[in-house]
């Protein structure tokens, strides 16, 4: 390749699908020719017909080596491709916790962590989204991402990953500190979309649960594809607020048409127990960005008279998506007196055709919204 570049031959030279020698050699994984043509300052970061860089196609073909020589010869990690994804995105769609890991080692732009595609995502939600659990832990521990960016429908990568019921991601923001109660552009908060996943099959294992540990057991079971009862649990005891309405004026004990599981997340977020997390008991839970004390956490959400305490005061990270955000909105003392009184008398009566009703709604204070 010296002799050839000697005599003038253009290293940057495209085929039919307009990929270079470098893409070509990054492909099929020839280390010794990636690193001969940068030495000869061949481009690092033209495109092919698909706008994939060598960057993309050494992270799609996990060369590891070849993507740190590249980075370390000045290759472009913002450069996106037709389908809208810079190096970090494309990472974090391929779920390939190396090249994760070379990437943000080796930038100096760490602010590409928060860089959104045209559908507002960022390499977080697409984490979420595809359940690549390492990923989404490197990008929140070591890229500090912002775990409360939305995207273009106003979701978290929280809500993505409950609507998913991708646990252990759900497990790793909640730990992490993402705030629980940001709706999306229907008003939906993470409790909302675990609530509305939850299946009448699961409704009738529930009625004989005591208690809300059971439940969260439920979480230590990975393979579980029909967690949403679960991850509500969850997401409650971690204070997920009952009494934000969406745009239907709907809160998520609203969607719930099971008393007992109605019953279950309120004892779930009076008594905030978080056994089933990694968490020892001096370990504060962030809610909304307002942490949250040991004692604060097992406090319950009513005085011996019945009197509401206000056990937090939740704020929005401030970024494009979470403008409408109102602190009257995320009150998590607002929880009608009479609500466990109503909720004894529920049932789900039969309709019509024989089949359950789930069109049960339960009484709240409006202020609490």
């Amino acid at each position: 390749m010296g002799m050839l570049a000697k005599a003038g031959a253009d290293l940057n030279a495209r085929n039919k699908r307009r990929q270079t020698a470098l893409h070509i050699a990054v492909n099929k994984g020839h280390f010794n020719v990636v690193k001969t043509l940068l030495e000869l300052n061949c481009h690092p970061s033209l495109q092919d017909s698909e706008g994939d860089t060598p960057l993309h196609d050494a992270i799609s073909k996990e060369h590891d080596n070849m993507l740190a020589l590249l980075l370390d010869n000045g290759a472009d990690i913002t450069l996106t491709n037709n389908n809208g994804f810079n190096a970090l995105h494309h990472a974090a769609l391929k779920g390939n916790p190396s090249a994760m890991k070379v990437l943000l080692t080796k930038t100096n732009r760490l602010w590409i962590v928060e860089e959104r595609k045209d559908d507002g995502y960022t390499a977080l939600h697409l984490a979420a989204l595809n359940n690549h659990v390492e990923i989404a832990e490197l990008l929140v521990r070591m890229g500090k991402a912002n775990m409360d960016c939305q995207n273009v429908n106003l979701q978290t990568a929280l809500h993505l990953a409950v609507e998913r019921q991708h646990v252990q991601i759900v497990k790793l923001l909640v730990r992490e500190g993402a705030n629980l109660n940001i709706p999306d552009k229907d008003g939906d908060t993470p409790l909302h979309e675990a609530l509305r996943h939850h299946t009448l099959s699961q409704l009738r294992q529930l009625q004989d649960v005591e208690g809300f540990g059971k439940i969260l057991m439920g979480l230590r079971n990975n393979t579980d594809k029909k967690a949403s009862a679960s991850i509500a649990c969850f997401l409650a005891a971690n204070g997920a607020d009952l009494t934000i309405k969406n745009r239907k004026l709907q809160t998520p004990l609203d969607l719930c048409p099971d008393p007992n599981l109605c019953k279950t997340l309120i004892k779930c977020y009076n008594e905030r127990k978080t056994d089933d997390m990694d968490m020892t008991s001096a370990s504060g839970v962030s809610v909304g960005g307002a942490g949250l004390q040991p004692n604060v956490m097992r406090a319950g959400l009513r005085t011996n008279a019945g009197e509401p305490t206000a056990s937090t005061s939740s704020s929005a990270s401030c970024n494009p998506g979470t403008s409408g955000l109102s602190a009257g909105g995320l009150n998590h003392s607002q929880i009608d007196a009479n609500l466990l009184m109503g909720l004894s008398k529920m049932s789900i009566q039969p309709n019509a055709t024989g089949e359950a009703n789930t069109n049960v709604s339960v009484n709240h204070n409006a202020s609490g919204s």
